[in-house]
């Protein structure tokens, strides 16, 4: 019975890194996934979030948007993977901030 659930858990951690795998390359395949540099403050220096906000949105790809159709599941994976983004995105620029200050010893 051991054998059995622990080869069931790997099949099932396997399709997962391949749904999640396959996600990611259709999202780049229709150009949907473009990466945002992280925000560090360089010496006291911040960006303007109105800038980069203009730059951004004129790098990305023109993707076509039909009025008057909603899908409820698309919307909550949007509103999910933006939480989820802004999350990972500001435990990571504390990472890597904490790691330059302590690596140029100010």
């Amino acid at each position: 019975m051991g054998k059995w659930l622990k080869r069931l858990g790997g099949m099932i951690l396997i399709s997962m890194i391949g749904v999640m795998l396959g996600v990611q390359w259709m999202s780049e395949q229709y150009g949907l996934s473009q990466p945002e540099p992280l925000q560090l403050a360089d010496k006291g220096e911040k960006h303007s979030s109105k800038t980069t906000e203009r730059k951004k949105e004129s790098e990305r790809p023109h993707v076509p948007q039909t009025e008057g159709v909603t899908n409820v599941v698309s919307e909550l994976g949007q509103v999910t993977a933006k939480g989820s983004q802004s999350v990972v995105r500001s435990g990571l620029e504390r990472i890597v901030g904490a790691i330059q200050k302590g690596l140029s010893k100010e």
